[in-house]
C-alpha cells in the first residue's frame, strides 16, 4: 500500500498553535537596547519595504493601523503594523476584535542581514510606549509555536504569554479552540464571546 505524498498530506491535515502575548502599559516598560543605531518613525504614508507591498501597506493605513519603521544610517530595516480596531490574524484564518484600550501588533519584519541585533524587541517596546503615552492598558502580539526567534523577540520586550489558539484544518474544515488565561484582555477573536475563558 502506497502512503499519500507529503504535499498531498499537509493539504489534506495541518495544525497551527498560535501563542499569545500582552504586557500592560500601566507600569513601566522594559527598553531592550539593540546592537546598533536605530531611529524609529510612526509612518502615515506608504514607502518601499521588503516583504510586503506599497499598496497593503496603503489599505492597512487607510483601515486606521499604524506602520512603525526602524531605521540605521537612513535605511530601513525592520518594521511593525498595529491596529486598533478588527484585524485578520491569517496564521489561524480569524477576524480580532481588538478593544478599546488596547492595541494589537502584527506583521513585523526584520531584514535579514539585521537579524540578531535586538531591533525587533527595541521596535516592539517602542511600539507600547507609543501607545502607553496614548493611556492604551494592553498591547498584544501572537507568534506561531515553531517561530522560536519571534517568540524569545516578544519576550525579550516584556510581553508575557496569556494563552493559545489550536487551529486545525483537515480536509479543507476548519476548526479552532482558544485557551486565555488574563482576564484583563477583551480583545478576542470572532465567535468567541471573549478572550478570557
Amino acid at each position: 500500500m502506497s502512503s499519500l505524498p507529503e504535499g498531498i498530506l499537509k493539504s489534506c491535515f495541518s495544525k497551527r498553535v498560535l501563542l499569545l502575548y500582552a504586557i500592560a502599559l500601566d507600569r513601566p516598560l522594559i527598553v531592550p537596547l539593540p546592537t546598533l543605531s536605530l531611529d524609529i518613525k510612526d509612518l502615515n504614508k506608504a514607502i518601499k519595504l521588503r516583504n510586503v507591498t506599497e499598496r497593503i501597506i496603503t489599505q492597512r493605513l487607510s483601515a486606521g493601523c499604524r506602520l512603525f519603521v526602524a531605521y540605521t544610517k537612513g535605511n530601513p530595516v525592520g518594521y511593525l503594523f498595529s491596529s486598533i480596531s478588527c484585524c485578520t490574524v491569517d496564521e489561524i484564518e480569524r477576524k480580532l476584535y481588538v478593544m478599546p484600550g488596547e492595541c494589537y501588533f502584527y506583521d513585523a519584519y526584520t531584514y535579514p542581514e539585521y537579524r540578531g541585533r535586538g531591533i525587533y524587541p527595541y521596535l516592539l517596546s517602542f511600539a507600547a510606549r507609543f501607545f502607553q503615552r496614548q493611556a492604551f492598558h494592553h498591547a498584544l502580539i501572537f507568534s506561531l509555536s515553531q517561530n522560536q526567534s519571534s517568540s524569545k523577540g516578544i519576550q525579550k520586550a516584556g510581553f508575557a504569554s496569556y494563552g493559545t489558539v489550536e487551529f486545525f484544518n483537515l480536509l479543507g474544515r476548519r476548526f479552532w479552540r482558544c485557551r486565555a488565561k488574563n482576564g484583563h484582555i477583551k480583545s478576542h477573536f470572532d465567535d468567541q464571546k471573549s478572550s478570557a475563558q
